[in-house]
């Protein structure tokens, strides 16, 4: 594959992580998104690690922090903040 793109990586567990990498080879050129404290699938074994060290794995990716939210209003934005 060329490219890869992983939406909602939160919920990623080591077996598609490991699946991942292995598609990801050599290019490596992923493009995963997702919310570190968004994950709620531990037990299928997802675990916010994946996400929190991605860049261990993978040193040249660059993050993007997306802080414009189109989906909510404002009070419950900064509620959920």
């Amino acid at each position: 594959f060329t490219y890869i793109l992983i939406d909602e990586f939160q919920d990623i567990n080591p077996v598609k992580y490991k699946i991942m990498q292995m598609l990801a080879s050599p290019e490596q050129n992923l493009c995963c998104v997702g919310v570190d404290d968004q994950s709620i699938y531990a037990f299928r074994g997802s675990n916010p690690s994946f996400i929190l060290d991605f860049q261990k794995d993978f040193p040249g990716a660059k993050t993007i922090y997306l802080t414009a939210n189109y989906r909510s209003t404002h009070p419950i934005v900064s509620s959920a903040d």
